[in-house]
Parts: structure tokens; C-alpha cells; sequence
């Protein structure tokens, strides 16, 4: 029931209705409802379920979507925004051009609205082109005249504006848009170049703004006596004619809705800090995801990270000295203290983007995904998806389609994705390490793989659209769900399934992962079980939760199974290879020696881990390295080292992908995966020499 309701509190804040506001739904292009609807509620969702079982909570949540739903009777806030290119800008297009507003008629094949104009667009950047991302016609790639400042754009905006009493209407354009201005049939002349200005008397009016778009410097910014459109104070601004009833309800119930909105994120942030009952972890908290904001949001010039930024994360290991009470030494407590700050830092860092499209390189994989994102979401190519085979990666274009679904034309929901995907792989390294050495030495794993992340190129692919992030972070997702429900009892079934299709969605975002999501079934072993003695099968193999083994493994065969009737169903050839780039990544080739085909192993496995290409040393690197020496010598059965039997099994699973295929371009990006089993192996290490020989300075006094 907690799942239901959670699921019903974020539709209920995302559905847009027809009554805007602050919190008004998607697309979240305001900077309080993305933060608050697309970040805070989700993670509010993870820490503090039990809100959801309040019954004024379950009230505000049914009165937010009845009001809603009472808001599809009256005209839709806002005025409608037509573009019209020279020429089709999409393959297979049939009529106007969409955005990434689902406001907008993004259903119809013929859009009557491109988008739905409820806030100003001030700068070029602002408007809801993203579209230029899309590939012309011709399928080659973008040319000059394709894009600003080479393109050219008709935009037409009209709607309805109902002025309560006399007042001023002001339309402010850019000065590369020649923009005319009709109201009630009757063109208004500019005052200025880029302005028009008039008094509209009392009573309904309808207003067309017809602008033709050149270069890139463009403003589009209606006033209502000095207030922009989206504002309180501006008149109502509808697409269709308000009824009297209509004109009569909707103030109030726009209030309705924001309120219960409001109400519905507040009380779940004032429960949570209510119920958490420690000052000093949410103090912490607070304190630290208040400084790597703003570190985050200062760079140096061209966004270049201050050394102050990059070492930010490594900073968060503070809290290691903090005195936790038992209660909260929990994965919770470790997400608290260190996955709360890392998340502020990464929306201190790209805020910027909330409210704005970006432009995509042509011909990148980034640029791949998003085009095939618009086919799915806005031109209905479901199963297609872009490619009857996927020679490029295949579900990251659904999931990029699913975030601007929520965001708009900004990309600001990847940058956030990808951040909660290292987070998963963080916590995984706090659950294992803190399994065997306590709390504290788990917070110090989940620093040390920020750190790590921050340091190395890891960084620099954060965000950008590419697979790799989204993959790592649905399969450390299910490792997570599955090893803490295993520390807690045996699996139930459900959970296990759950699991299985995190993997299963892990694996279908990026192929290359296949091992590493079928490896997740390890986590059916209790982090209890040390690689020490794993021989001895008949000592842990009992404790082995089947049920766990069987729901992901089960899960996974039925994955693949579809993935290769897809292949069957568009090409007649039944296998989940063809038509995928295994035939260009293959390490094994028949015409190679085996000496040959050997080092191109070692020096695949060898990018991956010293996350480079080709293999170099790096100091970044190090957490990998000693855990893969680590996860060999353990197994080994060299004395001293205290590591789970799972951590050890995953990461080497993990790494087995690397001796198959090996991953071309984009340095370093195919280390990601790795980085949270890698980080917790190394701190295994470090933690087991530490409590050898200075046993009451590093053991864990509340472990103990």
C-alpha cells in the first residue's frame, strides 16, 4: 500500500491539469517544482515512507488529484505556441513540429500546439526548441542551416486574455524576430523596435503574436502591467474561451491545487525531520549540502570545478566522527549523511539547465539517444524505438524519453538520473564494507567512491546522455534491494522479482552488462559469508536464499528471451546479437593467435580498470586496482583480508564483460560500473589491516 500511495503522490504532483502554478506538474521548468516534485519528493519517498500511511496525507494526496481532474472542465492556463519550419525538421513527420510539453498535444501526430506558453522566454535558450537536436530528413548529419544561428523559425502564440479591469499589455521580443502583434483582428503597430505596447480595456480579448526567428538572440516576454505572463498578477491568459462559471472557479481552485501541493511536500519534509530524531546527522546534513551547493554553483570560468568543488565529496568523510546513535546507523543513516549532500552538490552544479534545452553534438551516441527518444515518446514508435536492431544501446532512449517526459526540453532530469545511479553504487559500498567492519568504515566506502567519481572522468560523462550511468545505476539498484532485504531475513519473492527486472532494465540499457546484472543473484548469499573458506560449499551454501536466486535468474532468461523475439519479430533472425556491434567488439577473433586474442583481453580488462584508453596508470584508478587484486587474493585465501563472498563474486563478475567485448570511444566511461563494488573492495582492504593492527583506534565501538 506504501508503493501505491507513494505512486499516487508523485502522479498526483506531476500531472499538469489545466490550472498552472509554482507547483503546477510537468514539465518541470521552474526551479522550485523541479527541485521540490522531481528531486525532494522521490527522495522523501525513500526516507520516509511511513508518511504515506497518514490519513491527512492520503486526503491532501486524493484532494490534489480531484482537483486536478476538476481542472479539465476549464480552458488550459496559458497560450498556445505554434512553430513552423521551412522545411520537416523530423523523419516521418505528419504535421507540426512537437516539445517536450506534455501540455501540448504530443499525442497527436499533428500537433495543434507545439507547447503551452505559462512562463516567459527570455533568452534563446529558454524557448522549447530542442527540437534542432532532431536529424534532418536526409538522416545525415545537422547542417548549418539546420540549426541556430542558421535556421529559421515561424512561431505563432495565441490564446485568450481576460483582464479583470483596464490595464497595460506589453509584448517584448528579441532584435532577430520580426514579431507582429494582432489583437481582436486589429494589428497593433510596435512601439519600438521589440516592443509592443498597449491598453487593453476590461473583458475577454484574443491575442495573436506571429514572430519569424533568425540567428539565436530571441526574447519572448509578455507583461501584464510590468508583470511577466506565469505570475499572479498577469491577467487570466487561456488557449480557449473561459466560461463565466470557468472565470468565476478558476482562482480558487488554483490555489486548491498549489496549496495541497505544498502542503502535501512540506508536511512530508517537516514528518521526516520530525521522526528522524537526531539533530546532530540532519544538522550534518543540512550544513554540508548547504556548502557543496553553493561550492557547486561558484565554478571558475567556463564551468571550469574550483579545487574546492572537486574535493568536496572526500570532505563528507568528516562524518565518520560524528557520534551516530545505533538506531541510525543504516542505510538510510549513510544516505542521509552522505547521498542527501552529493545530490545538492549535483543541483548546485547544473541547476542552470532547469527551464533549458541543450544542444547535442550531431553524430554523438548522446545525439542518437535523444533523436530516438522524440521517435518513441512523440512520434509512438514504442517497440521500434529507432532501430529494428540496436547497434547503438537500447533502452537509454526510452529512459531519455521518459525524463524530458517529466522535465521538458531540459536535460536537467539526466544529470539527476545519472547522480542517483552513483549513489546506488555509493550505498552498495557503504551496505557491503559496513557488513563486515561497521558503519563508520561504510560511510568512509561510499565517500571514497564520490571522491573517485569527482577525480576521474566519471565526472565529465555525468549527465551528458550517454548509457553507462543509467545501466550501473539500475543494476546497483537491484544489488541494493536484494542484499538489504537478504541482511534483514530470507527474500521474499516479490523482492526478488523486483530485482530481477532492475537487472533486466540494467542489462537492456547497456548489453555489455549482462554478466554484471545476472551477477546481482549473488546478493542471495548474506554479506555474512566471507570469501575466507569458500571452498567449504557446504558451510554457506545453505544459507543461500534460492528464492532470491531463482526470481533474478528467472527474470533475466525471460529478458533476454524478449529481447531476441524483438530481434525475430523485425529481422527474422533469432538471437539477441545481431544486428548489435558484438561483431566490431569482440575480443576473440578467429584470425588472431591466441597470444593475441589474450593481450587484447588483458588490455580491455586493464581501460576498464585504470579508466583510461588505452591503459595508463592513474592515482584515480587505485580503488579498482587494489580491488581486483583484492578480490584475487581473497578468494585465494590469503590471511588477513575480511571480504563478503558477494562483493568479491560481483566485481569480478563485473569485470568479465571487459574479456569479451571492449568499449571504443569516450575515455573512462566504461569504468562506471565498477566504481562502487571497487571502492568497497579497497576499503575491505584497508579496513582489515587497520583493525589487525590497531584494533581499539579503527574497530567500530558500536559494531563491536
Amino acid at each position: 500500500m506504501g508503493g501505491l500511495w507513494g505512486g499516487a503522490a508523485l502522479v498526483a504532483l506531476l500531472w499538469p491539469g489545466h490550472l498552472d502554478g509554482p507547483l503546477g506538474g510537468a514539465p518541470l521548468d521552474g526551479f522550485a517544482e523541479a527541485i521540490l516534485i522531481g528531486l525532494a519528493a522521490p527522495v522523501l519517498w525513500c526516507l520516509h515512507p511511513a508518511y504515506l500511511t497518514n490519513v491527512i496525507t492520503r486526503s491532501l494526496i486524493v484532494l490534489l488529484i480531484v482537483s486536478k481532474l476538476a481542472s479539465l472542465s476549464l480552458a488550459r492556463d496559458g497560450w498556445c505556441v505554434q512553430f513552423d519550419t521551412p522545411r520537416p525538421l523530423v523523419s516521418d513527420a505528419t504535421g507540426r513540429v512537437h516539445t517536450w510539453d506534455v501540455r501540448a498535444d504530443w499525442r497527436s501526430p499533428a500537433p495543434q500546439c507545439s507547447a503551452i506558453l505559462t512562463r516567459p522566454y527570455r533568452e534563446f535558450k529558454e524557448f522549447p526548441v530542442w527540437f534542432y537536436n532532431l536529424p534532418p530528413t536526409d538522416k545525415n548529419l545537422p547542417r548549418f542551416e539546420d540549426r541556430p544561428p542558421g535556421a529559421e523559425l515561424d512561431m505563432t502564440v495565441s490564446g485568450y486574455l481576460y483582464a479583470h479591469e483596464r490595464g497595460e499589455l506589453i509584448i517584448e521580443t528579441g532584435p532577430t524576430m520580426e514579431t507582429a502583434l494582432v489583437l481582436d483582428g486589429q494589428e497593433v503597430p510596435p512601439a519600438v523596435t521589440g516592443r509592443h505596447q498597449l491598453f487593453v480595456d476590461a473583458g475577454r480579448h484574443f491575442v495573436q503574436v506571429k514572430s519569424h526567428l533568425v540567428h539565436q538572440r530571441w526574447a519572448f516576454v509578455p507583461l501584464w502591467n510590468g508583470h511577466p505572463i506565469g505570475s499572479r498578477q498577469f491577467a487570466v491568459a487561456t488557449t480557449k474561451v473561459p466560461s463565466a462559471t470557468d472565470l468565476r472557479v478558476r482562482g480558487a481552485l488554483t490555489w486548491l491545487i498549489q496549496l495541497a501541493a505544498a502542503a502535501l511536500l512540506l508536511g512530508w519534509f517537516g514528518a521526516f525531520v520530525v521522526s528522524w530524531r537526531d539533530p546532530a546527522t540532519l544538522a550534518f546534513s543540512g550544513i554540508a549540502s548547504a556548502i557543496v551547493y553553493w561550492l557547486g554553483a561558484h565554478p571558475y570560468e567556463n564551468y571550469v570545478m574550483t579545487p574546492w568543488a572537486q574535493w568536496s565529496m572526500t570532505a563528507l568523510g568528516v562524518a565518520v566522527w560524528l557520534k551516530i546513535p545505533a538506531s541510525h546507523q543504516t542505510l538510510r543513516g549513510a544516505f542521509v549523511l552522505v547521498g542527501i549532500p552529493w545530490l545538492a552538490f549535483v543541483t548546485g552544479v547544473f541547476d542552470s539547465h532547469i527551464g533549458r534545452f541543450s544542444l547535442y553534438a550531431g553524430g554523438d551516441d548522446m545525439w542518437m539517444f535523444q533523436r530516438w527518444a522524440y521517435r518513441i515518446y512523440l512520434q509512438g514508435y514504442w517497440l521500434e524505438g529507432g532501430e529494428l536492431t540496436f547497434w547503438f544501446q537500447p533502452f537509454y532512449r526510452w529512459v531519455a524519453g521518459a525524463l524530458h517526459m517529466v522535465f521538458g526540453d531540459s536535460s536537467m532530469g539526466e544529470f539527476w538520473w545519472d547522480a542517483i545511479g552513483l549513489t546506488a553504487g555509493a550505498m552498495l559500498a557503504h551496505l557491503t564494507v559496513a557488513s563486515a567492519f561497521g558503519f563508520r568504515w561504510g560511510l568512509a566506502a561510499a565517500t571514497l567512491t564520490l571522491t573517485i567519481v569527482m577525480q576521474s572522468p566519471t565526472w565529465l560523462y555525468l549527465g551528458v546522455g550517454l548509457s553507462d550511468g543509467a545501466s550501473a545505476g539500475f543494476i546497483y539498484l537491484a544489488a541494493l534491494l536484494l542484499a538489504s532485504h537478504r541482511q534483514g531475513g530470507d527474500i521474499r519473492v516479490v523482492i526478488a522479482v523486483a530485482a530481477g527486472m532492475l537487472a533486466a532494465i540494467g542489462f537492456y540499457t547497456r548489453l555489455n552488462n549482462l554478466p554484471m546484472a545476472l551477477a546481482v543473484s549473488v546478493f542471495a548469499i548474506p554479506l555474512s559469508v566471507r570469501t575466507a573458506g569458500w571452498w567449504q560449499i557446504n558451510r554457506w551454501l545453505p544459507e543461500v536464499s534460492w528464492k532470491g536466486v531463482i526470481g533474478v535468474a528467472s527474470v533475466m532468461a525471460i529478458a533476454v528471451f524478449l529481447f531476441t523475439l524483438r530481434t525475430y519479430h523485425y529481422t527474422g533472425v533469432f538471437s539477441f546479437l545481431h544486428g548489435t556491434t558484438w561483431g566490431n567488439h569482440a575480443l576473440w577473433q578467429s584470425g588472431h593467435t591466441v597470444l593475441q586474442n589474450l593481450n587484447a583481453m588483458l588490455s580491455s580488462l586493464m581501460m576498464v580498470l585504470t579508466i583510461n584508453d588505452p591503459p595508463r596508470f592513474a592515482i584515480y584508478a587505485l580503488p579498482l586496482l587494489i580491488g581486483a587484486a583484492v578480490a584475487v587474493l581473497s578468494v585465494l585465501g590469503v590471511r588477513g583480508l575480511m571480504v563478503p563472498l558477494p562483493l568479491a563474486l560481483f566485481f569480478a563478475v563485473a569485470c568479465s564483460g571487459a574479456l569479451a567485448a571492449r568499449g571504443v570511444a569516450y575515455s573512462g566511461r566504461f569504468s562506471v560500473h565498477l566504481l562502487g563494488a571497487g571502492c568497497a573492495l579497497t576499503m575491505c582492504a584497508i579496513a582489515s589491516v587497520a583493525t589487525r593492527f590497531a584494533p581499539s583506534r579503527f574497530s567500530d565501538p558500536a559494531r563491536d
